[in-house]
């Protein structure tokens, strides 16, 4: 039973956030723009940090070859 309203909140969610990329008037940014916050906000400082970290390491590993 829970799998099923987990299931149906993530394709609800999923519609919602994909209708807000769709609208062009902005009239769905009024009801759930919130959405965008939540969903997409996260995932990009996620996607940052990997990348700032990784970054950092190929700093740290190739700034000490070149400085030999």
């Amino acid at each position: 039973m829970l799998r099923k309203i987990r299931i149906i909140l993530a394709v609800a969610v999923f519609t919602l956030v994909t209708f807000l990329f769709l609208d062009f008037t902005g009239t769905l940014h009024l009801w759930f723009g919130w959405l965008a916050k939540v969903q997409l906000i996260p995932a990009i400082l996620a996607v940052n940090i990997v990348a700032l970290i990784v970054l950092a390491l190929l700093t740290f590993v190739f700034g000490a070859f070149t400085a030999l």
